[in-house]
């Protein structure tokens, strides 16, 4: 089964062969089903598949630089429209003499030539086509699921950190309790040996007071 993308490739060279403009061009996509976004400001053609499109298919649409890596062809803005300045002048040389007629002939015979070996290499360029598409998918798949990896990996990160910031939180809430309680023991301490000292100087000077009252 062909791939959207091989069908509007193909439809693009057939329509490039006749299109002397780009409306022209444009109108012939369109007839075949495809839609064209080719606009001054954007740097690409932009082509759709509408009956794809009308399904709720997301893949639906190609750029031409796209085309140009899938099948090492050339389906730029330039080329297309070199190619309708080409077809102009074929159609105004069948008013011409018959000698130009010929040159035009041989001319449009040689162009016919390339354009029906471009699509017999498109043709077999199908099955790499596919091939790309498959691993661009592929790739996108992996890419999501290592974001996914890493997301999660982040988030286990967090949270354990924030299981350390609450312990080492608790551990100097634990300190700063020991240090309180420590303070305050040898507060205690402090006061009671001063009592103790009071009481011994109080006590020896009052023996030494009693004492020298007897010897008087």
């Amino acid at each position: 089964m062909k791939s959207y993308v091989q069908d509007i490739a193909l439809a693009v060279l057939d329509c490039k062969e006749t299109a002397t403009s780009r409306e022209t061009f444009i109108r012939l996509m369109n007839e075949r089903g495809y839609g064209v976004d080719w606009q001054d400001s954007h740097k690409y053609i932009t082509y759709t598949d509408l009956a794809r499109e009308q399904a709720g298919e997301k893949a639906c649409k190609i750029r031409d630089n796209k085309l140009e890596k899938y099948y090492n062809m050339d389906f730029g803005k330039e080329e297309l429209e070199h190619e309708f300045e080409r077809n102009a002048r074929t159609a105004e040389a069948e008013q011409a003499s018959p000698r130009e007629r010929i040159q035009e002939l041989n001319r449009q015979s040689r162009t016919e030539l390339e354009n029906s070996l471009l699509k017999e290499a498109l043709a077999m360029s199908s099955e790499n086509c596919e091939e790309l598409m498959k691993q661009s998918n592929q790739e996108q798949v992996r890419a999501e699921q290592n974001r996914q990896r890493d997301a999660e990996q982040n988030r286990k990160l967090i949270s354990e950190l924030k299981k350390q910031v609450e312990q080492l939180e608790n551990s100097n809430e634990l300190l700063q309790n020991a240090i309180s309680a420590g303070i305050g023991s040898l507060r205690d301490e402090v006061r009671e040996s001063t009592v103790q000292e009071v009481r011994k100087g109080v006590t020896g000077e009052y023996r030494g007071y009693t004492e020298g009252y007897k010897a008087s």
